[in-house]
């Protein structure tokens, strides 16, 4: 296997060799991989927000401020990874990631992650402990992550409800 120049300046170094590093290069792969990737990673970002909220929560002075920016960078971070892993198709998406969603659970939703009921619980709280033009930016970045959720779903099952809206009806 060859390796990255040890001492090679940017200009001079080598690509790396294609291995099970790289995403897969044909689409329907490819898509798979976005979606399992990009949720795992934003499973692993949404680990952080209620700590940092409650944080905030508690907060005073200058500290309101770096810990409003800390959880406004985790919701654009995860906003950024709901965009990477629904990057695919409708097809694509209707074809191989919601079968196998609905073969988990026919209900089967983000939602039931433990950490979504401890966020929002964290993020309320920290809404009533500060002012709304304390937090304005972090405001900013849950509505925009919504937004962001909301087109990702309406692009992938366009004008389709999702696993668990389907299954209240």
């Amino acid at each position: 296997m060859e390796h990255w120049p040890v001492r090679a300046k940017p200009s001079q170094g080598t690509r790396p060799p294609r291995s099970g590093l790289w995403p897969p290069a044909d689409e329907v792969s490819r898509v798979r991989y976005r979606w399992l990737i990009g949720h795992h990673a934003a499973f692993g970002v949404w680990q952080s927000p209620a700590r940092v909220l409650h944080a905030l929560t508690a907060a005073s002075g200058a500290a309101i401020g770096s810990l409003t920016a800390w959880a406004t960078a985790l919701y654009d971070t995860y906003s950024v990874l709901f965009l990477y892993a629904g990057s695919g198709t409708p097809d694509l998406y209707a074809a191989m990631v919601r079968p196998r969603m609905t073969a988990a659970h026919p209900a089967f939703s983000g939602e039931w992650s433990r950490d979504h009921a401890s966020v929002l619980a964290a993020l309320r709280a920290a809404r009533d402990q500060h002012s709304p033009a304390r937090i304005a930016p972090l405001t900013r970045a849950v509505k925009d992550s919504r937004r962001v959720h909301m087109a990702v779903a309406g692009t992938l099952v366009p004008g389709g409800a999702s696993l668990l809206q389907q299954s209240a009806t």
